[in-house]
């Protein structure tokens, strides 16, 4: 189920490419939102509702699905729609680095060298993309930043809602999330809806915003959830990194798309830094056993007969 999840995410990018090619990119996100929230309300008032939802509690999806959804969604499928599908799942990995940073700003997380390290090799791979050629407002450089965008205003969102986690139920969570996301990008996207209607789109087009809207969104969200019930966190954390490989085999094989020398050391140096980021405390008590087990060493050295004249000839020689 994991290994499903990150493959029909993978899908996501390159299917979109091929989506903006007869609709625009803000009636691919109105459909990917209004579709997606209407079945996960059915779902939600059929298996999940327990009664109103308080006053304050809706103050806190909404801005949820600010951050989660609207912010999130509309620059990323902006920024797709500017960019290669491959910048856009390298960019996209950096979302567990972005993570750590709103961590540790709202004080979720403590300070650490890894941890800084990790967050420095995140941004490293991102210039390799962004800022390679210079920031100019043209080509796929708007694309890469709208997609950095996105990366950020989602990990925000990750942060955010693991507080929120803690009183709501995640298909509850997930639910108003989406509604509200909706009703925030409503406004924007709307007038794209009278355009499709004033110019029909042959059906035979509609394969690729529908696969978006189902294989992209709708499918792995689901099984998250389900997955989330039988699996811990972290390990799904972990299978999050096979969607940026998923999407870059996708993207060669759906787009024709090339990897470049920068796509692969960008790649590589997020790749490490989420892995530091991820196991910071596993490679913190490894160290730190590494360090102990010497120490241990040295002193049972310092205890052995015979040592201490040794040091003493050792010292003289020196001096």
């Amino acid at each position: 189920m994991l290994i499903s999840i990150q493959f029909f995410w993978g899908f996501l990018a390159p299917v979109a490419k091929i989506a903006f090619r007869h609709f625009d990119p803000m009636f691919i996100i109105f459909l990917r939102i209004g579709i997606s929230s209407f079945f996960f309300y059915i779902i939600y008032r059929l298996i999940f509702y327990k009664g109103r939802t308080a006053g304050k509690d809706l103050l806190k999806f909404a801005a949820l699905g600010f951050f989660g959804v609207a912010v999130s969604q509309v620059s990323f499928i902006n920024g797709v729609a500017r960019t290669t599908s491959i910048n856009s799942l390298i960019i996209l990995a950096t979302i567990p680095i972005n993570t750590i940073i709103f961590s540790i700003l709202l004080k979720k997380e403590r300070f650490s060298f890894l941890k800084f390290f990790a967050v420095l090799l995140g941004f490293f791979g991102v210039f390799f993309i962004v800022g390679l050629n210079g920031i100019t407002l043209s080509g796929n450089t708007v694309g890469n930043i709208l997609i950095l965008l996105s990366s950020a205003s989602y990990s925000l969102y990750l942060v955010l809602s693991k507080i929120a986690l803690k009183s709501h139920e995640p298909f509850k969570l997930l639910t108003f999330v989406f509604l509200f996301g909706f009703l925030e990008v409503l406004p924007f996207s709307i007038f794209k809806v009278f355009d499709i209607t004033a110019n029909p789109v042959h059906i035979r087009f509609w394969w690729a915003p529908m696969v978006v809207v189902i294989v992209g969104t709708l499918l792995p969200n689901m099984l998250t959830i389900i997955a989330l019930k039988n699996v811990k966190a972290s390990v799904v954390g972990v299978f999050s990194y096979l969607e940026p490989l998923f999407g870059v085999i996708l993207s060669i094989i759906i787009l024709g798309e090339r990897l470049k020398p920068n796509n692969i050391i960008a790649a590589a140096l997020i790749l490490v830094g989420v892995t530091i980021a991820s196991g910071e405390e596993r490679i913190a008590k490894k160290l730190k056993s590494i360090i102990a087990a010497r120490k241990s060493a040295c002193e049972q050295l310092y205890k052995i007969p015979g040592a201490g004249a040794l040091r003493d000839t050792r010292s003289r020689k020196e001096n």
